[in-house]
């Protein structure tokens, strides 16, 4: 059984609203378009939802611990979300904001890419 801290449940709680009130009611208009539409991103990271480990001053919550991956690509899944959110939200582009992070300011932000 994997033990999830409170507030890990606390982010699955609301990035389970996120899924359910942004990107169900769109789901048809995304496959159909064989795209997510980039607003769904940036309020993805307006919630916090993408880039989990960078440092605060970069965007990010600062923990490495990779069950917020894991709820993100759990509650994805459960939601039937298109495909792209979980790259996009789960660890995929991390290496593209590590790198900028590190070549940037601390005004650099992985939130709103």
């Amino acid at each position: 059984m994997r033990q999830f801290t409170e507030e890990q449940h606390m982010f699955r709680d609301a990035y389970r609203r996120f899924l359910a009130d942004e990107v169900a009611p769109r789901m048809d208009e995304f496959r159909e378009a064989g795209i997510v539409d980039r607003e769904i991103f940036k309020k993805a990271g307006d919630q916090g939802f993408l880039m989990i480990w960078p440092d605060e001053k970069y965007g990010g919550m600062g923990d490495n611990d990779f069950r917020y991956e894991q709820i993100i690509i759990e509650e994805t899944v459960r939601a039937a979300a298109p495909n792209g959110i979980i790259r996009c939200t789960a660890g995929w582009s991390d290496p593209i904001c590590r790198i900028s992070a590190m070549k940037n300011s601390a005004s650099a932000s992985c939130r709103n890419a």
